[in-house]
C-alpha cells in the first residue's frame, strides 16, 4: 500500500505523516499546567503554562479540521484527535461592543522540549467573538518577529466534506473566516462605537457568534514555542489549539503462511492483519474501525504507518482456521520486515474463529490521510489588552487518553 500517491503535493516530505499529542492538564483557575505528548520517539514534546481560567482537553469527535481543509491537507484530518481549549484569564463576560475592562486577556505559553520536526505547524480555532496575540519565542524564550510563525491562511472547518463536524450543525455558507494582520503595519477595526488597533501577529474575529473560523501556521526552523495572548470581543468565548508534527513512517511488510498438511496450500481468502499498538489494544482508524490491510494470496500483507517503538500485528483467519498470538514488531525504521506468521486450520471439535469484518480497502483507509512581535509587539498587545503519522494517515494517531478529556466545547456567548 502506497499513501504517497494520495499526499498533496505542498504536505509534509514524503516518507512522514502527520502526528498530533495526547495532552494531560493539572492546576486551578488561573494556573494550569500540562504537557503535549507525540507517539512518535522522533517528535518533540511540549510543555504549557496557563493563567486562562478553565483548560478542558476535548476528544476531537466533534470539533476537527477535516482532511479537506488545507491544515488537513498537510497533517491529516484531526477528528478523534485531542485537543486544548482555553479561556481569558477571568470569566466575566464581554459586553458588545467591546469592553476595556472584562474579561482580563489570559496569557498561554507552549514550549518544545527540544528543537521540534522541521515542518510542524499548529491551529487556533473558534476564533469569533474573540482574538488571539501569537509571539513565536525562540529557544531562550526571547521573542522572534511575527513573520517568523509562518502563517499558511484563514478558513473555517465547517466548510468540510463528510464527514462534518457534529459543532457545525447549524452553520452555513458564507462561513465565518477570521482576519490576520501579517504586518509590518497594524489594523485598526471599528466595533460600533469602539475601535481597537491590532498588531501584527493578531488573528482576530467579527464579533458574531459562530462556528469553525481558523488559522493555521508551519514555523520557522527558529521557532522553539508560542506564546498566547487571548481575549474576547463579546460573550464569554473560548478558543481551540491543535499541534502537529511529521513523523517518519514505517512500512511493515511480511508473509501469512498456512501450517501443517496444508503447508503447501495457499493462504485462505479473507485473511487480514490488524494492526495493535504495544499493549494490544486496536490501532483505531478515523472511521473509528481498527485498522487491518488484507493479506493477498500468496500471504503477503503491507502497512504503512508512523514509526514507534513497537506494535503487535495480529492476523485474522476465516473460519475454520485458528489465530496465531499477535506478535511484536519493533518499528523506528523506514523498512521494517515482520517474523513469518504461521495460520493452522482448526483442529475437529473445536470452534472455528470467528470470521472477521472485511477489511478496508487501501483507498478507504486512506481516505482522510494527510501527507505528509518582538518586544515591543507583545507591549502592543498589551495595550490592546488594555484597549479592549499507516496503513494509514487515517488512523486516529493516539497514545493513552488525556487524563482530564471533556467532550468538545466551543465557544459562545450563549453556550
Amino acid at each position: 500500500m502506497m499513501i504517497i500517491g494520495a499526499m498533496p503535493a505542498s504536505a509534509v516530505p514524503a516518507g512522514t505523516i502527520g502526528a498530533f499529542p495526547t495532552w494531560t492538564t493539572s492546576g486551578s483557575a488561573n494556573a494550569f499546567t500540562g504537557t503535549a505528548t507525540f507517539t512518535s520517539p522522533s517528535d518533540a514534546d511540549a510543555t504549557v503554562s496557563t493563567d486562562s481560567v478553565s483548560v478542558t482537553t476535548p476528544s476531537g469527535e466533534s470539533a476537527y479540521l477535516g482532511a479537506n481543509t488545507a491544515f488537513g491537507q498537510e497533517f491529516g484530518s484531526t477528528r478523534k484527535q485531542p485537543y486544548l481549549t482555553l479561556r481569558p484569564r477571568s470569566g466575566s463576560p464581554a459586553p458588545t461592543p467591546p469592553s476595556t475592562s472584562t474579561p482580563t486577556p489570559s496569557t498561554t505559553t507552549v514550549t518544545f522540549d527540544s528543537a521540534p520536526v522541521a515542518g510542524w505547524g499548529f491551529a487556533v480555532g473558534d476564533i469569533d467573538a474573540d482574538w488571539v496575540f501569537i509571539q513565536p519565542l525562540d529557544a531562550s524564550g526571547n521573542a522572534l518577529p511575527a513573520s517568523e510563525l509562518g502563517e499558511q491562511g484563514v478558513g473555517n472547518y465547517c466548510d468540510n466534506a463528510s464527514p462534518k463536524p457534529s459543532v457545525c450543525s447549524t452553520a452555513t455558507a458564507p462561513f465565518d473566516v477570521p482576519n490576520w494582520v501579517p504586518g509590518p503595519g497594524s489594523q485598526t477595526v471599528t466595533y460600533g462605537t469602539t475601535s481597537i488597533t491590532y498588531t501584527p501577529g493578531t488573528v482576530y474575529g467579527n464579533i458574531k457568534d459562530t462556528a469553525g473560523a481558523y488559522a493555521w501556521f508551519m514555523p520557522t526552523t527558529a521557532v522553539r514555542g508560542i506564546r498566547l495572548l487571548y481575549g474576547a470581543l463579546s460573550g464569554s468565548p473560548n478558543y481551540q489549539l491543535w499541534l502537529a508534527q511529521p513523523a517518519p513512517t514505517a512500512t511493515i511488510t511480511g508473509q501469512v503462511a498456512l501450517g501443517g498438511a496444508d503447508a503447501s496450500q495457499p493462504v485462505p481468502p479473507g485473511t487480514s492483519v490488524e494492526l495493535q499498538s504495544s499493549d494490544g489494544t486496536p490501532v483505531m482508524a478515523i472511521d473509528d474501525s481498527p485498522v487491518t490491510v488484507p493479506v493477498q494470496p500468496d500471504g503477503t500483507y503491507s502497512i504503512v504507518t508512523e514509526q514507534r517503538d513497537e506494535y503487535q500485528l495480529a492476523v485474522l483467519p476465516p473460519a475454520g482456521f485458528d489465530p496465531p498470538p499477535p506478535i511484536v514488531v519493533p518499528a523506528l525504521a523506514a523498512n521494517v520486515t515482520a517474523p513469518e506468521i504461521v495460520v493452522v486450520p482448526s483442529s475437529p471439535g473445536t470452534s472455528p474463529s470467528t470470521p472477521p469484518s472485511s477489511p478496508a480497502a487501501p483507498s478507504d483507509v486512506l481516505a482522510d490521510s494527510g501527507s505528509s512581535v518582538v518586544g515591543t509587539a507583545w507591549t502592543a498587545a498589551a495595550m490592546l489588552a488594555a484597549g479592549a503519522l499507516l496503513v494509514v494517515a487515517g488512523l486516529a494517531r493516539r497514545g493513552p487518553r488525556s487524563l482530564r478529556q471533556s467532550p468538545d466545547s466551543r465557544s459562545s456567548s450563549s453556550r
